[in-house]
């Protein structure tokens, strides 16, 4: 067990750049709700979003909702919206419901999330613990619009910028779009991708595979890229070791442990202590016994996260 005082962290970096509108949040792809730079946030929701639709339409036909109830829900958030206008969530489900349109039963949030992916609305500043929407247009009126092949060119870039070496089907799997697109989408972005042996992809700025410092230790959240990122995740993941992070079949991701980019264990958090000394309480569950050396990087890094907590730390590792 090891302690470290409280410390200020950066949470509150987060917040700001929430409460600016630098970063956004929506529901691009996938149905996933996401963070976004600005500047990428419609471009990004109008390639993407349509997709994530015909795979929830049956949900949404479950649900009792028709193209009506989402085209009066989209007129209804543009009426209340305007001028500026950021509205709570039950405050915008009221606006739904003077439309003549139910938000019980888990549509509401179906209607947000439809008419978030059409580019209407995305989330506007919190508000304390409370999240606002607010019109896309109003919010972040530079976002930029691009045609549908500079968007899968700029797509393709970004995606193996960030996550290569990767393939075609790594993108269509992480963005949600057809292998087809996908594979044009790379041969729209040419030289600025290279391939390397395996037939995978690499951007042409960097085109060295980054290779892991010598026992590089990682406390990843539980949809962390290293994983979510791609279709085959065995290079991160032992078969053997799936079901400890994924441990109910749910597609819900425990949080990993990392060493040289190889999951190695998962663990948790606990929040904590008192008003005037919070506290965080990291426990880490290794697959296999860490060496010494590992251990202390470990502690390093959970120390790391409650400084950008605010928080003292509690860090324990089960046997």
């Amino acid at each position: 067990m090891g302690t470290c005082p409280p410390v200020d962290g950066e949470e509150a970096d987060v917040d700001a750049a929430l409460t600016s509108g630098a970063v956004v949040r929506s529901w691009p792809m996938r149905g996933t709700l996401m963070m976004m730079a600005r500047a990428d946030s419609r471009w990004l929701t109008e390639l993407l979003a349509p997709r994530s639709f015909a795979a929830s339409a049956g949900v949404w036909r479950a649900a009792g909702l028709v193209e009506r109830d989402f085209d009066r829900a989209a007129a209804a958030a543009r009426d209340v919206l305007g001028d500026g206008a950021a509205l709570s969530r039950a405050a915008l489900l009221a606006a739904f419901e003077a439309r003549g349109v139910e938000t019980g039963g888990g549509r509401g949030s179906h209607l947000i999330r439809r008419i978030a992916g059409e580019g209407t609305i995305v989330f506007g500043p919190p508000r304390g613990t409370e999240q606002t929407f607010a019109l896309l247009d109003e919010w972040v009126p530079e976002a930029e619009s691009l045609e549908r092949d500079d968007a899968l060119e700029r797509l393709a870039e970004r995606y193996v910028a960030g996550h290569g070496p990767a393939t075609a089907h790594d993108l269509a799997w992480w963005s949600g779009l057809t292998v087809s697109d996908a594979r044009r989408a790379v041969a729209l972005a040419g030289d600025a991708l290279v391939e390397v042996p395996g037939g995978l992809l690499v951007s042409a700025d960097d085109p060295a595979p980054v290779s892991a410092r010598r026992t590089d230790v990682r406390l990843l959240p539980p949809f962390d890229e290293l994983l979510l990122g791609y279709r085959d995740r065995t290079a991160s993941l032992a078969t053997e070791n799936v079901a400890r992070v994924v441990p109910y079949s749910n597609g819900l991701f425990s949080p990993t442990l990392t060493v040289d980019g190889r999951v190695v264990g998962v663990w948790r958090r606990a929040l904590g202590g008192s008003r005037d000394r919070p506290t965080v309480e990291v426990s880490v569950e290794p697959f296999a016994p860490l060496a010494r050396s590992t251990l202390a990087s470990t502690e390093r890094r959970a120390a790391e996260y409650a400084r950008y907590l605010g928080r003292g730390l509690a860090f324990s590792v089960a046997a």
